[in-house]
């Protein structure tokens, strides 16, 4: 009996030491013009995406080259009959899907901009045009990349940057140090405050212009960097360009009011030390010559939707300056089989095989001609629920489905690798594990779920739904979770 009364308090100590880990707290309130997502938020990516040596020749690039290549990629313009731009979209779809499927030419692009960007001294001795065309790049480059990184949630495509806020309607997020800036963290607003703001006083109307919020409401994102030969003539185009958009100024019919964006209200500070004279001052200096303005202004309610281009489906952008950087290879679109004529789909053409690219990575896990391949799974959303043993640092799982044809169901199997390590360990200890999971399920609408014994006690559901799959390998013996993790997956999003 004693002995009994011993492993079941051994058991209940074991079981106590797992506690589960918070992602963190629902926000408070909706934000006002967005569909913030429910449940709790998340936790916001700013991991680092691959590492390159101090040799490698990305590295050794000009960052203005870098920064052009990355935003004539992913902003896409509409242009004025004189060539000019005057308006522009972010491709977060595209981009987004560059990075789920780990395109190694995207992560060294990015990884490349991100190193020269946290280097200490890479603004030694460097003119004042420098470093503000770079401090510019910086900030619109990481406000791009942090939804970039966080772009799918539970299914759902974030709405809006402050989405991933969780105070102030979600503003607080402007204020997270997320970012590593010559050696240091810094927010969006550290940016702009004591890097730009330092560089021009405070006193300088076309910055607010120059930086991009990533949403509808905010002045356009260029499809270029700034550069430091050029950054004055940039900065008045942009502002004039801006100032033609109704979202950032219009007189309303029968009306004596100017309708002005927030943004004046934001920075006004910045437009009352504009040598222009204020915020009436400055519009009449970037208007066109003749266009009519009223004293009593009016701010515009701010839209916060995202600044994106076009919904699933959409085409995988390729960086097309890589040619020019040495040691990178073009993107592969066609899954590197060139004799593969259904592959080779122009844009607007029929093509038989309409399977996403990011799914052939599957087809070696395929076993039989029977078997289809549903989706695949790359971001963790959460680990450690409910005490796993491990967490789960990275993932790259294909679901595939196969009817039975004797009797009825399916079979559904779950390949491939997972990144983890123990739970009070640094990443740096991570380990590569194969996991494969195939057994007759319950399939429904809603997805499937199935159970199976391996080495673990296998508990699987997916949600077709979401596009979530939660993966629950237990100690068969006790019954503790060892490996508990959900992941987002990417499938046929119909």
């Amino acid at each position: 009996m004693k002995a009994i009364l011993l492993i079941v308090m051994l058991f209940l100590t074991a079981s106590c030491g797992y506690e589960k880990e918070k992602i963190g707290e629902a926000p408070a309130t909706p934000v006002p013009q967005t569909d913030r997502i429910s449940g709790p938020q998340r936790v916001v990516d700013n991991s680092t995406e691959i590492r390159l040596g101090a040799n490698h020749p990305l590295i050794k690039k000009d960052i203005f080259a870098l920064m052009n290549l990355f935003f004539s990629t992913f902003v896409e313009s509409a242009q004025n009959v004189d060539g000019t731009v005057k308006d522009s979209g972010i491709n977060f779809d595209g981009m987004y899907l560059l990075r789920l499927q780990r395109d190694l030419d995207f992560l060294k692009l990015v990884s490349a901009i991100e190193t020269k960007l946290s280097d200490p001294a890479i603004l030694n001795q460097r003119s004042v045009a420098f470093k503000l065309a770079f401090y510019l790049n910086a900030y619109n480059y990481f406000a791009v990349r942090l939804i970039n990184k966080n772009y799918l949630w539970s299914g759902k495509r974030i709405n809006s940057i402050l989405d991933l806020g969780k105070k102030n309607e979600g503003i607080d997020i402007f204020n997270e140090q997320l970012f590593f800036l010559e050696g240091e963290r810094l927010s969006l607003n550290e940016i702009a405050k004591n890097k730009i703001g330092k560089l021009t006083n405070d006193a300088d109307g076309r910055i607010p212009f120059a930086l991009h919020c990533v949403a509808k409401g905010c002045p356009f994102l260029p499809p270029e960097s700034f550069k430091p030969e050029t950054i004055e003539m940039q900065l008045d185009s942009l502002a004039n360009a801006n100032l033609l958009l109704a979202r950032n100024f219009r007189v309303e019919v029968d009306s004596d009011v100017s309708m002005i964006n927030q943004l004046f209200n934001w920075y006004q500070e910045i437009f009352i030390k504009d040598p222009n004279g204020g915020v009436s001052g400055f519009i009449k200096k970037h208007l066109p010559d003749g266009q009519r303005i009223y004293e009593e202004i009016e701010y515009i309610s701010h839209d916060w939707s995202l600044n994106k281009t076009e919904e699933f489906p959409i085409k995988v952008p390729e960086i097309r300056g890589l040619d020019d950087l040495p040691g990178v290879r073009p993107i592969v679109t066609d899954g590197g089989d060139d004799d593969d004529d259904d592959d080779d789909c122009d844009e607007g053409e029929d093509c038989d095989d309409d399977r996403p690219i990011l799914m052939k990575e599957c087809e070696k896990y395929l076993t039989s001609p029977m078997m289809d391949i549903i989706a695949r799974c790359m971001e963790v959303i959460d680990t450690n629920i409910n005490g796993a043993k491990m967490t789960i640092i990275g993932a790259d799982i294909c679901l595939m489905e196969q009817e039975l044809v004797e009797q009825e169901g399916h079979i559904h199997t779950i390949a491939g690798k997972i990144t983890e390590r123990k739970k009070s360990k640094p990443d740096s200890t991570a380990v590569e594990k194969s996991i494969l999971i195939s057994s007759k399920s319950k399939k429904s609408p809603q997805g499937f779920s199935l159970i199976s014994k391996n080495e673990y006690k296998n508990i699987v559901d997916f949600s077709s739904e979401n596009l979530t799959l939660h993966l629950n390998q237990r100690v068969k013996i006790l019954g503790l979770n060892h490996r508990n993790v959900k992941l987002q997956c990417f499938g046929f999003l119909k």
